[in-house]
């Protein structure tokens, strides 16, 4: 219930939807919430989800139901992970043209801003049994009376992900759509062939980020470069 305090759920809703809202059809994802104990936010997905505008509306019309109550459990929520990640890619099978995950990295946005046991050790365990199924995590606090000790540590010693503390009152939204700043550092990437709905045939697109760095080699994601081939010209 500490969720209540000064609106925090009203900031972590808002944070949920903007995070959403950078995916597109080419990402997978779900939404996993947690109190005393874990749950889907959307009973019928269980998995990895295609990232369609008609999912993502599903998810941000579930997350405006979400309300703040019961406990924190960290190994509650990861155990969840861990069974839609099984479930995920026990389902995929691509001979018959079943994908159920994108193929490349793996990020768990994991938000808190109350205390618990630390899940260190089952995570670990987890990651070492399954390296197909590795994860980064993005850990992030909200609040002045958050443990920042485990999560950091989660983020940045279980994993190779960050960690963000977000103090009272602060940008919780634009701290954690920047997860995808990390995520495209030298990133090229390319599409699977498709077809262009203007006639042109079937395409690939290249697309690469385009980074700024200040004096303190802080770097920033300006924007994206793309261009589109036609497979007739390779």
């Amino acid at each position: 219930g500490s969720m209540n305090i000064n609106n925090r759920i009203t900031l972590a809703k808002q944070a949920a939807k903007t995070v959403i809202d950078t995916l597109s059809d080419n990402d997978y994802f779900n939404v996993i919430a947690f109190n005393s104990e874990a749950f889907f936010l959307t009973c019928a997905n269980e998995t990895l989800v295609r990232g369609t505008s008609f999912n993502r509306d599903v998810f941000n019309k579930a997350i405006l139901e979400l309300t703040a109550e019961g406990g924190t459990d960290f190994s509650a929520a990861f155990n969840l992970v861990f069974d839609m990640l099984d479930a995920t890619f026990a389902r995929a099978d691509p001979d018959v043209g079943i994908v159920t995950h994108s193929g490349c990295k793996t990020a768990i946005l994991f938000l808190t801003d109350g205390n618990a046991v630390d899940p260190s050790d089952m995570i670990k365990s987890y990651l070492e049994k399954n390296p197909t199924k590795y994860f980064d995590i993005f850990s992030y606090t909200l609040g002045d009376n958050v443990d920042e000790k485990i999560p950091q540590f989660l983020a940045c010693n279980v994993s190779n992900g960050i960690y963000s503390h977000i103090r009272e009152g602060g940008d919780l939204a634009l701290s954690m759509a920047k997860y995808y700043e990390y995520m495209t550092q030298s990133k090229d990437v390319w599409t699977s062939p498709y077809y262009d709905s203007s006639g042109l045939g079937i395409l690939i697109t290249r697309a690469v980020p385009v980074i700024a760095q200040d004096a303190n080699s802080s770097s920033t994601l300006i924007g994206i470069a793309g261009t589109d081939i036609s497979l007739e010209d390779i």
